[in-house]
C-alpha cells in the first residue's frame, strides 16, 4: 500500500499538480468552498484531501473549521509544506479489523458539510459502503460530491490511476439515497459532473 501511495504522489508531481496546476486547482476548489459558505456552512470535513487544494481554499475564503482526511502520507506532507495545519489533516491509521481496504476512518466530530471530490472512483463498493454510514453520522446537512463518470481513452491509464469504480449520475444518486442522502441539485462548480446532496433525517 505504501508503494501505491508513493506512486500516486510521484504521478501527481509528474502531471504538474504540485507546480503548474497548483494555484488553478486551489482556485477551482475555492468555488466549492464558496458554495458551502453560501449554504450557511461553517464547518466541513473533506474525505480524501490529497494534495490539500480544498483545505487551502478553505483557509483563503475563511471557512476556518475544516478538517481533511486521507490515506497518503506523501500527499499530506506536501499539503503541510504548503501551509496546511497538520492538526487539520488527519492521516488514516492502518487497522486490520477495519475494512476500508484496512484503513480506519475517524472524523473527530460532526460538520455542516462533507466534501469529497474525485475519490470514490478509486474505491470498491464494499469500501464505500463501509465509509458512508460514518460520513452520514458526521454530516449535519450537506454532502458535496464529485466522482468522474468518464473512462479515459486508454483503459490501461484508468487501471494505473486506480479508477476502479466509474458510475453514472443516476447510480451515485441511488447509492447516496440508500445511505440517507437526497440529491439537492447538480453542482458544477468544481467538475461538470458534481452533485450536491442533503442529509435525510432517518425516521
Amino acid at each position: 500500500q505504501m508503494i501505491d501511495n508513493k506512486f500516486f504522489f510521484d504521478k501527481s508531481v509528474e502531471l504538474g499538480f504540485t507546480t503548474r496546476d497548483y494555484e488553478p486547482l486551489i482556485n477551482l476548489h475555492t468555488n466549492g468552498a464558496r458554495v458551502l459558505q453560501s449554504l450557511g456552512c461553517e464547518s466541513v470535513f473533506e474525505f480524501g484531501s490529497g494534495l490539500g487544494f480544498f483545505l487551502s481554499a478553505c483557509q483563503r475564503v475563511g471557512l476556518y473549521k475544516h478538517v481533511g482526511y486521507d490515506i497518503n502520507p506523501y500527499e499530506r506532507e506536501f499539503a503541510i509544506s504548503k501551509g496546511i495545519d497538520p492538526g487539520r489533516y488527519l492521516l488514516a491509521k492502518w487497522a486490520s479489523k477495519y475494512q476500508l481496504g484496512r484503513y480506519e476512518l475517524k472524523t473527530h466530530g460532526s460538520y455542516d458539510a462533507i466534501y469529497s471530490t474525485e475519490v470514490f472512483e478509486h474505491m470498491t463498493d464494499q469500501q464505500i459502503s463501509f465509509v458512508m454510514p460514518i460520513l452520514y453520522k458526521a454530516c449535519k446537512k450537506y454532502f458535496y460530491f464529485t466522482s468522474t463518470p468518464h473512462a479515459s481513452a486508454d483503459p490501461a491509464w484508468d487501471i494505473e490511476w486506480g479508477h476502479i469504480n466509474l458510475k453514472q449520475k443516476d447510480e451515485w444518486v441511488a447509492m447516496f439515497q440508500c445511505h440517507g442522502f437526497d440529491l439537492l441539485r447538480e453542482a458544477k462548480e468544481v467538475t461538470p459532473w458534481g452533485l450536491l446532496f442533503v442529509k435525510r433525517e432517518k425516521k
